[in-house]
């Protein structure tokens, strides 16, 4: 039977709770220099936080519901929420060659290095992408990619 724990309004799934616990351990060793906000955060904070918040929801996470969103690093250059990598209980978006990515965990098969390009490459079968031709990645200019992976991979593990 699955537990449940109380948090705020309603119940969430202990997976749920391990997401969340999981991503706040990492997200601020996966960015290098850019803000982090936590959704938890961000409920009860102020209202430059909810706006970022939300125009990293119309920019790039299309695919995320803001009730989804679990913290998102913000790269953008107005420090606006206008770019990063937002991390759902679901997956993570981000944007790749113009593209906006959504890549659920649990379609994530592996993980690989191309340090040529200093790059994070996702492997999978990513059904929310038009064209799979080319493996979605993150490059290192804003993200500790061995830190990404390993948070990655713990939330694997979890659901």
């Amino acid at each position: 039977m699955e537990l449940f724990v109380k948090e705020f309004d309603g119940y969430i799934p202990d997976a749920e709770r391990e997401v969340e616990q999981i991503v706040e351990s990492h997200i601020k060793r996966i960015s290098k220099s850019c803000p982090t906000y936590m959704a938890k955060d961000i409920n009860y904070g102020n209202e430059k936080d909810k706006k970022r918040l939300k125009k990293a929801l119309s920019k790039y996470a299309l695919k995320v519901c803001q009730d989804d969103v679990v913290g998102f690093i913000d790269t953008s250059l107005m420090n606006n929420g206008g770019d990063g990598l937002l991390f759902s209980k679901e997956g993570i978006a981000f944007d790749y060659a113009f593209e906006k990515v959504f890549l659920h965990y649990s379609e994530i098969d592996r993980m690989s290095f191309n340090k040529k390009h200093k790059q994070l490459v996702f492997h999978g079968d990513f059904v929310e992408r038009e064209d799979d031709r080319i493996n979605p990645s993150i490059n290192d200019i804003y993200y500790n990619l061995d830190e990404l992976k390993k948070c990655i991979e713990q939330i694997q593990y979890v659901i």
